[in-house]
């Protein structure tokens, strides 16, 4: 086949190919950081990922900080597909948090992008305005409905951003049964600075190597119940 043809091919292969799409953007883009990191995430490269020129990338996004907005705004999406309203309040709460939790789990890279959105996405807040409107015939009551949701997700965003950025779950693996509690304190004196009173190391130890399952679950429970006391 002459070189002629070959290109030829080509030129009609891209020609025929779908368009990408702002949403193809984003994925891309937020595979990349899940991949590779944020400080890895570049026009650039998401050229190069999407097999198209880095300019045309320009009439999808309209710069870097709408490429960051939109990565943080399909995490809380994904925060919405596994939170949707529920008949049960307290049950809604609790798959609120777990959903915030999961989310930064499962994009531990995009942590820093999460506060950074002026509002939250359509989607998130659709689904928030579907249980607040589930709850108004008066349990709970509006204004303590929002309260109960803004402290979930304080607590659940929190919590997980913290156990990102210490990795407090990590410090033993649980699944390793060569993980024993000496290696555990050889890790954390290691963190710790060399004149750490015993006492605080101590203290490591019983916040490092707490199950964070449990102390999350049992943190989201006292919240949960807090907000719903006294209602039917």
């Amino acid at each position: 086949m002459s070189s002629a043809t070959t290109g030829t091919s080509a030129g009609t292969a891209r020609r025929t190919r779908p368009p990408v799409t702002r949403e193809d953007v984003l994925a891309a883009a937020l595979a990349l950081v899940d991949r590779e990191g944020l400080d890895e995430l570049s026009l650039r490269k998401l050229g190069a990922e999407l097999d198209v020129e880095t300019m045309s990338l320009y009439k999808r996004v309209a710069n870097k900080d709408d490429l960051l907005a939109g990565v943080a705004e399909l995490v809380w999406n994904e925060v919405a597909a596994n939170a949707p309203p529920a008949e049960d309040w307290p049950t809604w709460l609790r798959s609120f948090g777990h959903a915030i939790r999961a989310a930064v789990h499962n994009h531990p890279h995009a942590v820093p992008l999460l506060g950074t959105i002026e509002v939250l996405p359509v989607p998130l807040l659709e689904v928030i305005a579907g249980q607040l409107e589930r709850a108004s015939d008066g349990w709970p009551p509006k204004e303590d409905a929002v309260s109960a949701a803004c402290a979930v997700s304080a607590f659940a965003l929190g919590t997980a951003m913290t156990e990102v950025c210490l990795q407090c779950a990590s410090v033993v693996d649980r699944g390793d049964p060569a993980a024993t509690e000496r290696q555990q304190l050889r890790r954390i004196v290691r963190a710790l600075p060399e004149d750490a009173p015993d006492r605080v190391i101590e203290t490591a130890l019983a916040v490092c190597g707490c199950d964070a399952d449990a102390m999350f679950e049992g943190g989201l429970d006292l919240i949960v119940r807090g907000c719903t006391a006294g209602r039917g």
